[in-house]
């Protein structure tokens, strides 16, 4: 005999509509890049692709020459050894907002965090968060403001080399 399973079509009508919400474009192509290369257990990765605006395949090497095997989750501190590699330097955050929806709302819409859950990392990057768990009620354990080194260009040092004459 048939078992006969009620749907409430308003749930997973609501269901679906986060689904799609809470993938954003570059998470979506870091995402597919991931499942191209048949990785899994890559949120680090895909954080650090967001940050950094590096192609998937290029963080991907540079996490495999620290040591990261292919479908297996890394370390946080391989993550922020990456992230230095490239240029960036990490400032850790005192007071952490209580989820992660609340991230979106309370931190500045004009900086870059890496926050870090409970096995799992994600990036947020202009008041928008980067991942599927966007708008979940998960609770972050460390946020981190990622930081651009300011690279001193010739006309920085002409002018420093003006001011001291």
């Amino acid at each position: 005999m048939s078992k006969i399973v009620k749907v409430n079509y308003r749930d997973v009508k609501r269901r679906q509509s986060r689904t799609l919400r809470d993938r954003t474009d570059k998470f979506s192509k870091a995402r597919d890049d991931a499942s191209k290369l048949r990785d899994r257990n890559c949120c680090a990765l895909i954080a650090v692709t967001v940050i950094t605006g590096k192609s998937y395949e290029d963080v991907f090497d540079m996490f495999a020459a620290r040591g990261r095997r292919r479908g297996h989750g890394t370390q946080t501190w391989t993550t922020h050894a990456v992230l230095r590699d490239c240029g960036f330097t990490l400032e850790r955050m005192k007071r952490l907002p209580k989820t992660v929806n609340q991230c979106e709302q309370k931190l500045s819409k004009t900086k870059v965090f890496l926050i870090h859950t409970s096995c799992h990392v994600l990036a947020m990057r202009a008041g928008e968060v980067h991942d599927h768990s966007r708008g979940s009620k998960r609770i972050p354990k460390d946020i981190y403001r990622v930081i651009r080194k300011r690279k001193k260009s010739v006309a920085d040092v002409a002018e420093w080399a003006y001011d001291q004459a």
